[in-house]
């Protein structure tokens, strides 16, 4: 059981309150059902399938609100590719100013 007391203790402090830049690298899974040779051919290639790459966006800006910086609208630079991937995953970088 979870120590309610504890609750304000543990919430998360913002690191900054001013101008943020945020890079993304959306690494999408390849299709199991694509030949070995076709998962080859798109390994590093743009993914233009679904989720859109400004709702993946949208999702992390959100979830970095509060925790990364007070507000989502201090970001000022966005940068983002999505591409498919045999390792996939989201990079996130964040440079504050």
């Amino acid at each position: 059981m979870i120590n309610q007391s504890l609750d304000s203790e543990l919430k998360l402090q913002c690191l900054f309150e001013g101008p943020v830049k945020i890079e993304f690298e959306f690494l999408m899974p390849i299709p199991r059902s694509l030949s070995k040779k076709k998962t080859e051919e798109i390994v590093g290639g743009p993914h233009i399938k679904r989720p859109d790459i400004d709702n993946c966006i949208k999702f992390y800006c959100d979830v970095c609100n509060g925790l990364l910086y007070k507000d989502d609208s201090q970001v000022y630079n966005i940068s983002a590719i999505k591409r498919y991937s045999d390792e996939p995953k989201t990079v996130i970088k964040v440079a504050w100013e």
